[in-house]
């Protein structure tokens, strides 16, 4: 209202050297007591002017909470992508994690395959040396019953094992 260029034309500031005291003593705004309408008003003697003082410091009010959601916005705003920038590298972290702990996972089983891979080869190798073991008894009992029943145990290769039953063992002895 003081600023303003048309206030310097109005007969209400004729002989007041400090207009902002003016205002001050003569501009009322009131809250209402069961709402939250303001009441705004000015003492003065022109009727037409007051009414223009008072819209004057409406329209000043209104810029200034305006200019005040603005502020907070933008502080709201700026703390907001603070708070994201620091989730997106916490997230940037523990995806870094989750990749590497996944590499280490598919390296575990890799080797895990590979050593299953080996006890398997091993497995077959086994059984093969059994195999060759009871043809080679076998052959040693057709030859000449040169194997007991505690020598076949260990081996593993008993006369049931060996497609040979006891007839034939005394046969061939």
């Amino acid at each position: 209202v003081v600023g303003n260029p048309q206030a310097g034309d109005m007969h209400t500031f004729d002989g007041v050297s400090n207009r902002m005291a003016y205002l001050k003593r003569n501009l009322n705004a009131d809250v209402g007591k069961k709402d939250d309408i303001i009441t705004v008003s000015f003492a003065g003697k022109y009727p037409d002017e007051a009414v223009k003082i008072v819209d004057a410091a409406v329209d000043a009010y209104q810029k200034y909470c305006a200019g005040k959601k603005r502020q907070t916005a933008n502080e709201i705003m700026s703390i907001l992508e603070k708070e994201k920038a620091k989730n997106e590298t916490e997230l940037a972290e523990v995806n870094k994690k989750i990749i590497e702990l996944k590499r280490k996972l598919d390296l575990m089983e890799f080797n895990t395959d590979l050593v299953q891979d080996l006890l398997e080869k091993e497995r077959q190798t086994a059984a093969a040396l059994r195999e060759k073991l009871a043809k080679a008894a076998q052959m040693m009992r057709v030859a000449g019953g040169l194997l007991g029943p505690e020598e076949e145990a260990m081996l593993g290769t008993g006369s049931e094992n060996a497609g040979v039953n006891e007839d034939d063992r005394t046969t061939a002895a």
